[in-house]
């Protein structure tokens, strides 16, 4: 498992961290978990930080990873941060 999911503020702020090399698969997997945690808040907006840094291979067909992504369409989603360092991001 090349991520991470974990909650950076409780019921406010999830952490997903992604290392080494990644594909569709675990992206989804990571959104699922992301799907769960969201799940647990209701009637609060829950902000996502997705830390790239530490990423250095990752699907690049934009179409397959928003497919995979779909926590950005949560009812509760709020902001979606994602730290890289691709300036083509």
């Amino acid at each position: 498992m090349a991520y991470k999911v974990e909650w950076l503020i409780p019921h406010q702020v999830i952490y997903c961290q992604f290392i080494d090399e990644t594909n569709t698969d675990e992206i989804a997997e990571a959104n699922k978990e992301i799907v769960g945690l969201m799940d647990t808040c209701p009637k609060q907006r829950v902000h996502v930080i997705a830390d790239t840094l530490n990423l250095e291979k990752a699907p690049v067909k934009i179409q397959q990873v928003s497919q995979a992504s779909q926590s950005v369409r949560h009812h509760n989603s709020g902001w979606y941060v994602v730290v890289t360092n691709n300036q083509f991001f």
